[in-house]
């Protein structure tokens, strides 16, 4: 009884391991709203105005097996059905100047690594920052063409 239980238990933590990994890559994660586009102003700065910079770390992933196969195989040999993927955690930085003071613009997180992303960058030609005047903390970063 208590083995039927462990595996019920394991199985539910693995669907729900596999669902929000799922969810998580269904987002559409570097689109702006075109209210933000329309209310803020607009920059575009190119490839020497920025500085990339990436965190490069290595995280065990599951197998694209079915979960009941995991379970099973996970009481027998738990790291069976592991492997260590590459992972990058990169922001672009831009440094904007106004009234004498700079302020510094950081995107949101590009899971991306530096090479893609400048590979990207000479493709487009030219990234949109929009911001707003009167806070300049509110910055976003049009980061539409990394989905590309």
């Amino acid at each position: 009884m208590i083995k039927l239980v462990f595996v019920v238990v394991f199985a539910a933590a693995f669907v729900l391991i596999d669902y929000l990994r799922k969810r998580n890559h269904s987002r559409k994660k570097y689109r702006l709203p075109d209210e933000l586009k329309s209310r803020y102003k607009k920059i575009s700065i190119t490839r020497v105005d920025i500085e990339i910079l990436t965190n490069e770390y290595f995280e065990e992933e599951i197998d694209g097996t079915d979960y009941e196969v995991r379970v099973i195989d996970a009481l027998y040999d738990p790291g069976r059905n592991y492997s260590k993927i590459n992972k990058f955690a990169s922001v672009i930085v831009y440094y904007y100047s106004s009234m004498g003071k700079k302020y510094r613009f950081r995107s949101e997180t590009i899971d991306l690594g530096p090479d893609e992303i400048e590979k990207k960058i000479r493709e487009k030609g030219i990234i949109d920052i929009y911001f707003d005047e009167k806070n300049l903390q509110h910055h976003y970063f049009d980061l539409s063409f990394l989905a590309d």
